[in-house]
């Protein structure tokens, strides 16, 4: 992978990956993934929820194909656009993660008074 193209998300999965294949035999599994964050604007917290589409090939389609709705997942891949036109003959265009890797995301520990946190374990919820 590509040090200038890289990108590690951690979230949600919001429903079940969906698998196919293509003609020439390619196994593709597209999914989305939520991820929250929260900042404060005028002394009040804002929270918000991004989604962004993942799409995996071959063992990396395997491997993001065993999760489902909800589960908690890191995955690590690369950015991707192209382009089309919709339904109304519109020009779009779609910015989407090639998922090279997924595997399970722990949950957000506080540290222990004292002890430094681990920086693996500081994922934004």
């Amino acid at each position: 992978m590509s040090a200038n193209n890289r990108v590690e998300l951690v979230g949600n999965l919001g429903a079940d990956p969906e698998g196919r294949f293509t003609s020439s035999g390619t196994h593709i599994v597209t999914a989305s993934i939520a991820i929250n964050s929260a900042f404060r604007k005028d002394e009040a917290e804002v929270k918000r929820t991004d989604w962004f589409r993942l799409v995996a090939f071959g063992k990396a389609g395997e491997q993001l194909n065993s999760f489902g709705t909800g589960d908690y997942i890191r995955v690590m891949g690369r950015l991707q656009s192209s382009d089309y036109i919709d339904r109304e003959g519109v020009k779009r265009i779609r910015v989407e993660i090639v998922v090279l890797h997924s595997e399970p995301a722990s949950l957000v520990r506080k540290p222990e008074a004292g002890a430094e946190p681990d920086p693996e374990d500081q994922a934004e919820i």
